[in-house]
């Protein structure tokens, strides 16, 4: 899945804290309309796990865990700390970026 929210302006400086802020909740946002409109069943637990959604499809039981992030330009890179890192590792095909 790949969306993409364009704000316009410069982008080649950093943006200020809450124009961060508003991109990353826009991104959770459209991550979690995306799989209720495939059918899963997705929940935010950002706060409490080293990635930032768990869905799930309730007709095959296949469990997604998911690393959401926004970018502000079109610069599509992604950074992980290591325990993201090493959880997305460790689950494997279960772990969607």
């Amino acid at each position: 899945m790949l969306g993409v929210i364009v704000f316009p302006g410069k982008t080649t400086q950093s943006p200020p804290p809450n124009i961060v802020k508003e991109v990353e909740e826009k991104a959770m946002e459209y991550a979690i309309e995306y799989e209720r409109k495939n059918g899963r069943k997705p929940e935010d637990v950002s706060k409490r796990e080293h990635y930032d959604i768990k869905s799930i499809d309730p007709e095959t039981g296949e469990i997604r865990y998911i690393e959401v992030k926004g970018h502000w330009d079109l610069n599509i890179t992604a950074e992980l700390t290591e325990e993201e890192y090493n959880f997305g590792k460790s689950i494997s095909d279960k772990y969607w970026l």
